[in-house]
């Protein structure tokens, strides 16, 4: 479990001891102030009556996590691909094409959200995230950004005949994205 810098303690849980209800969390998902954020603006009623969730998520602490996150778990992505890009095994034949579609839209996409949140203090979908980007982001990133929201789409629209150029784009694009945002948060400190 990720260690947060700060005291957090899950509405759900302040929720659940009141009410003595339970909730089974599947092993892998976590609960934490992104799920918090969304429930609290966009969370809807499936069944029974709407409830009271007496909870508030500061966009502070909205921010927090997300550098956390975007400094750890994605770093840790981004040091893994230049990695990749970086082996000696690696040539145009070599790359997988299907693993590096995957790695195109789950990281484009999923760091591009985190930049959103962090620059506007809220929380959006990822294709919103990298239509938002194309007015933020240089043109040269344009590209990738748009093959990253066709593959979310599951349409075929690549921008790339290179495999490893298109690689060494997406480890520059994303340290431009965690750079940016770091710069962004110091700017506002």
């Amino acid at each position: 479990m990720l260690q947060l810098p700060w005291t957090y303690e899950s509405p759900l849980s302040k929720w659940m001891q009141k009410s003595r209800k339970r909730l089974v969390v599947l092993k892998h998902q976590r609960l934490n102030p992104v799920t918090w954020w969304i429930l609290q603006r966009h969370g809807i009623c499936v069944y029974g009556q709407r409830l009271s969730f007496d909870y508030e998520i500061s966009s502070e602490a909205l921010i927090q996590y997300v550098i956390e996150n975007m400094n750890s778990y994605w770093a840790g992505w981004i040091a893994r691909l230049e990695q990749n890009l970086h082996s000696s095994g690696m040539t145009e034949d070599t790359v997988p094409v299907g693993q590096l579609d995957f790695a195109v839209e789950w990281c484009t996409l999923g760091m591009l959200r985190q930049f959103y949140t962090i620059r506007e203090h809220d929380v959006t979908s990822k294709i919103d995230a990298g239509e938002y980007s194309l007015s933020q982001l240089p043109e040269r990133w344009h590209g990738l950004i748009r093959e990253a929201i066709a593959i979310k789409r599951r349409e075929d629209a690549r921008q790339y005949a290179s495999q490893l150029k298109r690689l060494q784009d997406l480890v520059e694009l994303l340290r431009l994205i965690h750079t940016e945002s770091n710069a962004f948060l110091q700017k506002q400190n």
